[in-house]
């Protein structure tokens, strides 16, 4: 999976189609961002920061293009990828 074109969450540039494959991948990994419409809102925030809080002490909200996050996000897409294929 390539990297976002920038970046997502609070304070990111939440470019429509970052945002909504950001919610695409939240909502594969068990977090409700609310609908995949490419706005960056409360719930989409939310979403991540919960996401973010199962590796992270003080989640931030904040996607930057290739940090830690993204590629947890990636992970976190790939293994449902491979649960997929196995079923």
């Amino acid at each position: 999976m390539g990297a976002l074109s920038d970046s997502v969450g609070i304070n990111g540039a939440n470019l429509k189609q970052d945002v909504m494959r950001v919610q695409r991948i939240l909502k594969t990994a068990g977090f409700d961002p609310g609908p995949d419409d490419g706005a960056c809102g409360d719930q989409t925030v939310s979403a991540i920061k919960g996401f973010q809080s199962s590796f992270m002490d003080d989640p931030d909200g904040f996607i930057p293009t290739e940090g830690l996050t993204w590629r947890k996000l990636a992970e976190a897409q790939q293994q449902a990828v491979e649960e997929r294929k196995e079923s």
